[in-house]
């Protein structure tokens, strides 16, 4: 169950009609909880946003989801570092060969360019949030966006020092076992995409299920071939280690087909 957006009140009172319809066999993440809005001044995230009610308001999800042994937890970000955020330094940045700071997500709704976080410099953060937001909201379940979207990658620091793809896969999965072992047991860790690399780190991952095209097209993978179809192999694979959960955005999975035939609502998705 992923909420994006509204009142803590009200995601728990409808976390209450959920489980009333039965579905108590189910996780849930709260996206858009963060101090300052969504994808803004990251990594400050805590206290929760207060245009969206106040702690006592998000404790009583933790409590209507504690009831009937429902993972919950929140969306949290150490990927994209934001210039007017605590704590921003040039030092805490990915460069290229040639000295230029990489830039990350760009938050256009607010004018906001972020810059790829080092891999190894995240824990301080992590860390530091993470003892803000267990002791009040007491999350069983945590989602760290990005982080299996894209690939382990290669980057250099501001001094020109080299860091290699195996150290990126290093430091995300020891911020997952970390984050895991802190929050308590039977703790949930998930993320978005869900690449190989971080299985073992990750317990699961949103899908992301993109067509294919053999010309180029938006939210289409090119692949020359006359046909194709999915097969669900992952889960028969895999499904001791790690879970696909969903089938990803609804426009990513439905390319340019039209949303009630294909979206978040329709049969194919489901």
């Amino acid at each position: 169950l992923d909420f994006w957006g509204g009142r803590y009140e009200q995601i728990a009172q409808i976390m209450k009609q959920m489980i009333a319809y039965g579905l108590t066999d189910s996780l849930l993440i709260v996206h858009v909880w963060q101090r300052w809005g969504y994808d803004y001044r990251l990594p400050d995230v805590y206290p929760p946003q207060p245009e969206l009610g106040t702690i006592q308001d998000m404790q009583k999800i933790s409590k209507i989801c504690g009831q009937y042994d429902i993972p919950w937890g929140l969306h949290d970000n150490y990927i994209d570092f934001y210039p007017d955020a605590n704590g921003f330094s040039y030092e805490h940045i990915c460069f290229t060969q040639d000295g230029r700071p990489i830039k990350a997500w760009l938050n256009k709704r607010r004018s906001a360019q972020s810059y790829r976080w080092r891999p190894d410099h995240i824990m301080p953060f992590v860390e530091r949030n993470l003892k803000l937001i267990k002791p009040n909201l007491k999350p069983t379940l945590y989602f760290l966006d990005v982080f299996a979207a894209i690939n382990c990658f290669d980057y250099y620091d501001k001094d020109g020092n080299f860091h290699s793809a195996v150290e990126t896969r290093r430091c995300w999965g020891e911020a997952f076992n970390w984050i895991r072992n802190y929050l308590g047991k039977n703790t949930i860790t998930v993320s978005e995409g869900g690449h190989d690399q971080l299985i073992g780190y990750l317990d699961g991952a949103d899908c992301q299920h993109i067509q294919l095209s053999p010309i180029k097209k938006t939210l289409y993978n090119k692949v020359p071939c006359k046909d194709w179809q999915r097969v669900p192999w992952f889960d028969a694979v895999l499904h001791d280690k790690f879970i696909l959960h969903g089938v990803g955005y609804s426009g990513v999975y439905q390319g340019q087909r039209p949303r009630g035939m294909h979206g978040i609502g329709s049969d194919d998705y489901i």
